[in-house]
């Protein structure tokens, strides 16, 4: 049985990209989810408890570099959001999204993530791909209750 999913997307700053995510049942199942798309070297896997993770983001990583600078698949993907279910609150999602949105800005805009002082371009940038992110969020998600 298939877990509760979408996805959301943005394309507010550069080539549409998007964002798989996913509702585990329990954190435990996150954890095992997390550790089969993201294998440590000895397989030993992630002390996700241990690092008080109740969501996460899993960027997809680049292909190749070219010129100093990464290359992203061309089908737009970016990565995965990961939530347990009774842990969806908006603190969480926030804070999970701009993770997947400054992914993204490093993806279109520049893989240095230095926005420069006061509220410039750059700045600016990184609100739009939140800000739409959260809005594609917001369409799908009920929050729980802490």
């Amino acid at each position: 049985m298939p877990l509760p999913g979408f996805t959301i997307s943005t394309d507010r700053v550069g080539p549409r990209r998007w964002v798989q995510v996913r509702i585990h049942p329990t954190l435990e199942h996150l954890y095992r989810a997390a550790d089969r798309a993201a294998p440590t070297e000895g397989g030993e896997g992630v002390d996700w408890a241990g690092l008080g993770v109740s969501a996460c983001f899993q960027p997809i990583g680049f292909s190749d570099v070219v010129d100093g600078w990464p290359t992203w698949p061309r089908n737009g993907y970016a990565g995965i959001l990961r939530f347990a279910e009774g842990l969806v609150t908006p603190e969480i999602v926030a804070h999970e999204v701009v993770h997947a949105a400054c992914w993204i800005y490093r993806m279109n805009v520049k893989a240095d993530m230095r926005l420069g002082k006061g509220c410039g371009t750059h700045e600016e940038q990184l609100a739009y791909i939140t800000g739409e992110l959260s809005a594609g969020m917001a369409k799908h998600i009920r929050y729980d209750t802490p």
